[in-house]
């Protein structure tokens, strides 16, 4: 099990996030704790599992993309200037499916 000091300290989870977000310049603690706290918050948990540490990453990368507004170009008119972007989905919606494995019930 992992908790959020292990997975906040560990290099490799720093490495990952950089690596998946794109983007050297984004504060990877924040969107690493972010990420940490949704997937605990939803899965009714303190520590997690350690399959589940890349998907937590991965929900980094996508929560600094999603807060940068990396979305992509959804039309563009000339005339009077017009350009609209593609919404990006929930994060956690997109994970909802693999994390519903680790997911503990509360009664």
């Amino acid at each position: 099990m992992v908790d959020l000091e292990m997975f906040l300290g560990d290099p490799d989870v720093i490495k990952k996030i950089r690596m998946l977000s794109d983007d050297a310049d984004i504060d990877v603690l924040f969107y690493a704790q972010a990420a940490f706290t949704l997937t605990c918050a939803y899965c009714n948990v303190k520590e997690v599992e350690e399959g589940l540490c890349l998907l937590i990453c991965m929900m980094a990368a996508d929560l600094a993309r999603l807060e940068q507004g990396d979305g992509k170009v959804k039309s563009v008119r000339r005339g009077d200037t017009w350009l609209s972007f593609e919404a990006l989905g929930d994060p956690l919606a997109d994970y909802q499916k693999r994390l519903d494995l680790y997911r503990k019930l509360r009664w």
